[in-house]
């Protein structure tokens, strides 16, 4: 199967596409630098903004690994996350619904949740906002169509070549 992952050159990514070449799939990995990452599969440079170039990415691709997203505390500019991490799932969906894909795996992550006994998620910061925002849009979005949704919530993801936000 050919899979495109988008984010396919960070921690998360990256170990997705091997595993995928693993298992006998053929990755497509989309990210920013994703020519100059080493790794197997197709490489494609783009931005997860940028609606056409993940619509590009994704021809020829029977599901789509979402996994791109900014990571961080803060950023100098907070609409950053509202556009790498609502618009992005925005650009997959619209890119998988366009092209006929049927499956998106779409990886959230575990402050998308509300705290134990809760009702609802907290909103602390912007990562956290904008991943609460990105998962209910994967519940109404992606119950609207023929797309298969398969929702992954990591509670840390960590492990050897670790040099992001979370534990090392």
């Amino acid at each position: 199967m050919r899979v495109l992952v988008t984010g396919g050159s960070g921690y998360l990514g990256s170990a997705i596409v091997r595993s995928l070449v693993r298992h006998g799939h053929e990755p497509i990995a989309f990210a920013r630098r994703a020519s100059s990452a080493g790794l197997p599969g197709r490489a494609v440079d783009g931005d997860i903004r940028d609606r056409t170039a993940v619509l590009q990415a994704a021809r020829g691709a029977q599901a789509i690994c979402h996994a791109a997203a900014l990571v961080a505390a803060w950023a100098s500019r907070p609409g950053d996350f509202d556009d790498i991490n609502v618009g992005g799932l925005e650009a997959v969906i619209e890119a998988a619904r366009s092209l006929g894909i049927p499956r998106i795996v779409y990886t959230s992550s575990f402050l998308a949740w509300p705290r134990t006994g809760g009702v609802a998620p907290r909103r602390m910061q912007d990562y956290q906002r904008t991943k609460i925002r990105a998962r209910e849009l994967a519940q109404v979005r992606g119950s609207l169509g023929r797309a298969d949704r398969l929702d992954g919530d990591a509670a840390g993801v960590n492990g050897a070549g670790n040099r992001g936000q979370g534990p090392r």
